[in-house]
Parts: C-alpha cells; sequence; structure tokens
C-alpha cells in the first residue's frame, strides 16, 4: 500500500477515489487532523489517499497528474453507484463521528501505537519515582562530582555506568553527611581515609576532558588507564539503554516525551512492533555509548532517541514520499534552530574552558544528539526499515 496523494478537501479526494474505483483501482481513504504543531495546516482536517496494490501506483498517478491539472475533466465522472456508495459510506462516516444525544459522558481518545504509549508511561514512572526518592542537599561541597550526590537510588542503577569511586562517595555521604565533605578535617580518621581513597580511585570521566587538557597545554597527554565501562563489564548490560529513560527535571521529560508522541504515531504503525522496537534499542544503545565516551556516565534522557527518530522521518521523506511521513517545514526550521543553538553554547563554553576563563557546562548531551540522529538516517536509508516490507 503506497500514499498517493493529500488532499485538504475531503469532497475532492472522494471524487477522485470514486474515479480510480471506476478504473479498477483499489483506493483506501483516511481523514486525520494535522498534528504537526509547527506547520501553518495544524489541525486542519487532511484526506490521504492509499493504494491498495504495488501495481496500480503508476496508473493512479498518472490519472492524479490530469485530475490535479482540470478537476472538473468530464472523463474523471465516476460511474453513478460507485457514487452513491461512496456518498453513503461518507454519510455513515459522518453519523458516526457525531457525539450521541443520550452520551454524556465525552469520548477520550485511545493511543493505538502500543511501544510509544509503553516508553511514554514507563519514562513518567520513573522519574516521578527518581523525583521521590532523589536525596535534598542545600549545600554544594567543592572537589567533589555532584553527580553522584543528586542521584536516587532508581538511577545509581539505571545510569550508563556507577563508578567504584561513586560508590565510595556515597558511603562517605551515608556516613558523614554532606558537612563532612564541606569540612573533610572534621571527620574521624574512618572518613578521611575513604574521602582520601575516592581521590585516588580513577573512573572514566571521557574524551572531553583530555581535549580541553590537550588545547589549554597544547601537549598530547591521552590518558585512557582509568577503567570503563565497570558496571557493564560485570553484567550490568540494561544501563546500555536504561538512561534513555531518566531524564532532569519536569521541562526535560515534557520536551522529549512530546517528541516521543508527535514521532511515535508516525514511525510505529509504518515499521510495526518488532523494527521500532529495533530503532529504539539501537539509536539509544550507541548514541548512549557515545555520550559515555565522550563525557563519562553523567548523562540522561531520551533525546539521542528522538534525534534518531526525527533523522529517519526527514530521511524517509526523501527516499520514500508514499510513505506519508510528515515533518512540516516549520518543524525542520525549529529543529535546525535548536540543533544550531546547542552546538553554538558547546562551542562558546568549550572555548571560554580552554581559554580558562569559566568552567561550564552545557548540561546538553550533544554526542547523543549527533549519533541519534545519524543512526536514524542509516536506518532510514536501509530497506529493511521501509514501509513495504512491513506490510510483507
Amino acid at each position: 500500500m503506497r500514499l498517493l496523494a493529500t488532499f485538504t478537501d475531503p469532497k475532492e479526494a472522494r471524487a477522485f477515489a470514486a474515479f480510480l474505483t471506476d478504473q479498477g483501482v483499489a483506493v483506501n481513504l483516511e481523514e486525520a487532523s494535522n498534528t504537526d504543531w509547527g506547520s501553518d495546516e495544524y489541525g486542519v482536517l487532511q484526506t490521504s489517499l492509499w493504494i491498495i496494490e504495488e501495481d496500480d501506483f503508476e496508473t493512479a498517478y498518472k490519472w492524479l497528474e490530469s485530475f490535479q491539472h482540470d478537476p472538473n475533466d468530464p472523463i474523471f465522472q465516476a460511474k453513478v453507484d460507485t457514487i452513491i456508495s461512496l456518498s453513503q459510506l461518507e454519510s455513515n462516516v459522518q453519523q458516526s463521528q457525531e457525539p450521541s444525544q443520550s452520551r454524556k459522558t465525552p469520548v477520550v481518545p485511545v493511543m493505538k501505537e502500543r511501544v510509544t504509549l509503553f516508553v511514554l508511561i514507563l519514562c513518567i514512572l520513573v522519574f516521578v519515582i527518581t523525583q521521590v526518592t532523589a536525596p535534598r542537599f542545600t549545600s554544594y561541597p567543592p572537589n567533589v562530582p555532584l553527580g553522584p550526590l543528586f542521584a536516587s537510588p532508581t538511577q545509581r542503577v539505571m545510569m550508563y555506568d556507577w563508578p567504584e569511586a561513586y560508590a565510595i562517595l556515597s558511603r562517605v555521604v551515608n556516613a558523614y553527611g554532606m558537612k563532612g565533605l564541606e569540612n573533610p578535617a572534621s571527620m574521624p580518621p574512618e572518613g578521611k581515609y575513604l574521602l582520601n581513597q575516592f581521590h585516588e580511585t580513577p573512573y572514566w570521566h571521557g574524551i572531553y576532558d583530555q581535549v580541553v587538557s590537550y588545547f589549554k597545554t597544547v601537549q598530547f597527554n591521552w590518558n585512557f588507564s582509568a577503567p570503563m565501562f565497570e558496571k557493564i563489564g560485570k553484567g550490568e548490560l540494561w544501563r546500555l539503554i536504561t538512561p534513555c529513560f531518566l531524564h532532569a527535571d519536569i521541562f526535560h521529560i515534557l520536551f522529549n516525551m512530546l517528541w516521543l508522541v508527535v514521532l511515535g504515531r508516525q514511525i510505529e504503525p509504518r515499521l510495526g512492533v518488532i523494527r521500532y522496537i529495533i530503532l529504539i534499542v539501537l539509536s539509544g544503545i550507541i548514541s548512549n555509548t557515545a555520550q559515555y565516551l565522550m563525557s563519562g556516565s553523567n548523562f540522561i534522557g531520551f533525546s539521542g532517541v528522538v534525534c534518531a527518530m526525527i533523522a529517519f522521518i526527514w530521511t524517509r521523506q526523501k527516499v520514500a514520499p508514499w510513505e506519508g511521513y510528515q515533518l512540516q517545514a516549520m518543524t525542520r526550521i525549529f529543529i535546525a534552530l535548536f540543533i544550531l543553538a546547542i552546538f553554538g553554547l558547546q562551542i562558546l563554553f568549550f572555548v571560554l574552558d580552554i581559554l580558562n576563563i569559566a568552567t561550564v557546562s552545557a548540561g546538553i548531551a550533544n554526542t547523543a544528539h549527533i549519533v541519534g540522529a545519524v543512526i536514524g538516517f542509516l536506518l532510514a536509508r536501509s530497506d529493511a526499515f521501509s514501509w513495504q516490507k512491513s506490510k510483507a
């Protein structure tokens, strides 16, 4: 089944569908409102005309060109019985869509995309749990990473890695509190020993710090001696994907989940459950691993997968426009501006860092975004992720 055209006038769509049916071409009409909030046609009812059989597509496309040139041409007047049947179908659809006078409970639309719904609920549940169980501190001790201090028990299990150094630091906080870290001299010998052990235990910080160090000293001093993949190496393979389901705050999860719903509701029906899961898992694992290699384990969020989904739809629009993926011009402009903005911030903070003006983190996993987009592009170029194969 291939998308032939999308009409903004439903009567025009039905008239042309009636003509094609009269010509022996099996068709299917789908009516839906435009859900792309970046489009000028947001909320407008659109009618998609699908050709059921692949062999009929070329014939239908030629008729479409003629119809678009002159829709009032007498040749497009279908047989009376065909028009009547379509008109009756339209009447039935309108009657079924009209709210019943006796029904007082509003109809709630049901989300049919099961995987998208599952991921949405999972991310929300994990977010609520992490927010409720995360430790609350009002002070920030110097010379220690803040990530492990504010991580909830759930985050410790789901982050890409939880190095031994983080575990030691957690034991210090549990035993002596934040005041012990703020004033190490006040801790007993056991506490000082643990804190010293933390500082002497190496863990993977990422390539980025080494790149900054090189530009500061102009000397090659690459150091890969710190242990990597500590927990994954011990069999905790779920950590490859679970950072995707963690989010830092309400704006973080709201942004990612809105994109998940908008994009997932297009991709899942066209790919099917299995290939849609493969897209999510593959892009999540690869983008997470790339981000870990770049900056260490202190990153969370679904945005790497979101970027893969955006790139996937964008590419399928180019290579297979008949599949009906929608990513409107305004949405593409917004995405491009967003990417340029975060890339510009990263460059600015990098320059400030190497010039010793300030050490600032953008708090954005740019590597995961870029790698996720590349994965989405590559999958979209593969025939294994075309809609035609999912119909076989």
